[in-house]
């Protein structure tokens, strides 16, 4: 299957970008993305770095994380004493999103999910 998305990309690429139109006499015309059921759906944890400044000059990183419904976020952590610059209370808000992921190459996951455990079904 990745071969053919891939002969297909190449094809769009050699077109001017176009994937539309009829496909060639023995070619299939493939999808650019897999069926739902074929998706890999991401884990990740969709945690947001932002900086608060309470009173002027005293600035404090939060983390939050967006709920089942898109629009809620709730706090998850915040910075225990403030900052001097909005540049150091954000970057130490980043070190501490870092903290959550305990594989930088796979980022932060849900709890208790074991990405090397066999698929259930």
């Amino acid at each position: 299957m990745e071969n053919k998305v891939a002969a297909v990309l190449q094809k769009s690429a050699a077109s001017g970008g176009q994937t539309g139109g009829l496909a060639e006499p023995g070619e299939s015309e493939v999808p650019l993305q897999p069926p739902c059921q074929d998706a890999l759906i991401s884990h990740v944890r969709r945690i947001a770095v932002h900086v608060d400044e309470p009173h002027p000059g005293h600035f404090f990183w939060v983390l939050t994380e967006e709920c089942d419904d898109a629009n809620r976020w709730r706090e998850l952590e915040s910075a225990p004493l403030s900052h001097d610059s909005w540049r150091d209370a954000l970057h130490a808000g980043v070190r501490a999103l870092e903290g959550y992921a305990p594989d930088p190459r796979t980022g932060p996951r849900q709890p208790g999910e074991d990405e090397d455990a066999d698929p259930v079904g």
